[in-house]
């Protein structure tokens, strides 16, 4: 099976340590030196896994750390380790998913000529099409759009094509190009996103321009087929013209949408839009007739979807009242029916939505309904944001109600994170012992191991190096004596994410 950084990694590594990397072995003095010298054990240890299709996963993985913690020349070292590795892997279709993982992150350190040389080994074409959406992005990013359209052309799947096009097509809007990107736009083969496109570059576009691509985009918009797709890319038009200042441009944009749910998806968008440009005008009134108009609408997913944009505008009004109502109807709708396991994702938007409404309860109960990959991320965020409103001590005793101590670090490391951000020292010293003894009662090594190495870039960021540096060697010491090679180069790879930049 595989395995890869656990979700609750990302919640510890939002006590992130920024800087570079140098330096080849642990310094106490040096904490940038600390995460180096635990990614030299995660490669050493990778490179002895006896599985080459485990071998790439975990090199794969050092990278990805790497990266993020700014040694990209490092990371593409261990990315051509990790394609040795492929390269012996007997199952086709196994070596072209390691190799588009190495070959995405090769893009993602830099090296766009490596992703190519990578991409030829792949034989798969929808995985090929995936690498290249990649490499479009990273070549979009760096400015070669010449290189990007070429690679573009080169995707197979239309629906791939045309998102890679639309990127390219914004782009030379973005430089002022607009003959260009109105050209690269005539050629994207889906009408949604060429649409869509069409009205970015107006969004893009000054005075005439601007009008003149908003009705291009708008002409487009009525050849989609089926009427869903349609009235969608109506409303993100709405929003543009909403955003470009031209509000009755946006209302009668929005009065063409028949179905209530995308007419109130809209109608909140123009007014996010307003308010975001400082012009309350109006915004009650068109947040309540969005209200009726998605109360109106057939329970389910989008409902809540729509709900919780509308939510999301009330924030911004600065009527949470308004705001927690709509979110209770958000999680009735998304209650309402059969469920399928990839809709579990509109309570995570619930969940936090409620939080910035300040619903801290109602937020974490939400949070049980989520999938259980983002649970521990959701409270660490959830209870981060209360304490970040003044009421830390009520947050830290949720977190230390939490029978699962995943969750319990999580809410912990999210609390920390706000009494260091609010230079609390004391109080985050305190937090900090809390999460150590927690940490240590674990039963997962690797779990306990990269636990103890957020304890350690925490203390690192509250200036307490000298106290973080023995907390970092336990971590190392746990990760070390986890048995399995794979395990322990992961293990490894888990307690230097915390330090990472992000």
């Amino acid at each position: 099976m595989r395995r890869t950084i656990a979700p609750s990694v990302v919640v510890l590594a939002a006590l992130a340590l920024p800087g570079e990397l140098f330096g080849s072995a642990a310094d106490s003095a040096d904490p940038q030196s600390w995460p180096r010298q635990a990614l030299i054990e995660a490669r050493r240890t990778a490179i002895a896994v006896e599985d080459p299709y485990r071998r790439a996963q975990a090199l794969e993985q050092t990278a990805v750390v790497t990266t993020r913690l700014g040694d990209r020349a490092t990371a593409c070292g261990v990315l051509i380790d990790a394609l040795h590795a492929a390269r012996a892997i007997g199952d086709r279709s196994l070596r072209d998913l390691a190799l588009r993982g190495i070959a995405i992150n090769q893009t993602r350190c830099d090296d766009l000529a490596g992703a190519l040389r990578t991409l030829d080994e792949i034989a798969d074409q929808e995985t090929r099409d995936t690498v290249l959406a990649a490499i479009v992005e990273a070549q979009v990013n760096s400015g070669q759009l010449a290189a990007a359209s070429t690679s573009a052309r080169g995707i197979d799947a239309p629906a791939t094509m045309s998102q890679a096009l639309r990127k390219i097509a914004v782009a030379h809007a973005r430089e002022g190009h607009f003959a260009t990107a109105r050209s690269v736009a005539a050629d994207i083969p889906d009408n949604v996103a060429r649409a869509l496109t069409v009205a970015d570059i107006g969004a893009l576009h000054a005075d005439v321009g601007n009008a003149q691509a908003i009705e291009s985009a708008r002409l487009i918009a009525r050849s989609v087929r089926p009427t869903a797709q349609r009235e969608a890319v109506l409303g993100y038009i709405a929003a543009i013209q909403a955003r470009s200042g031209d509000v009755q441009g946006a209302l009668s944009t929005a009065a063409s949408i028949k179905g209530p749910a995308t007419r109130a998806h809209a109608l909140a968008r123009i007014v996010d839009a307003r308010l975001r440009a400082d012009d309350p005008t109006g915004s009650d009134e068109l947040l309540h007739r969005a209200v009726t108009l998605a109360r109106s609408a057939r329970p389910g997913v989008t409902k809540a979807i729509v709900l919780c944009e509308i939510a999301e505008a009330f924030i911004l009004a600065d009527n949470r009242t308004e705001a927690r109502a709509a979110l209770e109807a958000a999680f009735a709708s998304a209650n309402s029916g059969r469920k399928l396991p990839q809709e579990s994702a509109i309570f995570e938007t619930i969940a936090r939505t409620q939080a910035r409404a300040g619903d801290m309860a109602h937020a974490l109960t939400t949070t049980e309904r989520a999938a259980e990959s983002v649970r521990a991320l959701l409270v660490h965020d959830i209870l981060a944001a209360q304490a970040e409103a003044g009421d830390a001590a009520q947050a830290t005793t949720t977190a230390r109600s939490f029978r699962d101590p995943q969750l319990r670090i999580a809410g912990l490391i999210g609390i920390v994170g706000a009494q260091t951000a609010s230079g609390n020292v004391v109080d985050a010293n305190e937090t900090l012992g809390l999460i150590i003894d927690a940490a240590r009662t674990l039963p997962d090594t690797d779990f306990r191991a990269h636990s103890l190495g957020a304890v350690a870039a925490a203390q690192v960021r509250l200036g307490n190096a000298g106290d973080g540096w023995p907390i970092f060697q336990e971590a190392l010491t746990e990760a070390e004596s986890v048995l399995d090679p794979y395990a322990r180069a992961i293990a490894y790879v888990n307690l230097s994410d915390p330090f990472t930049q992000r």
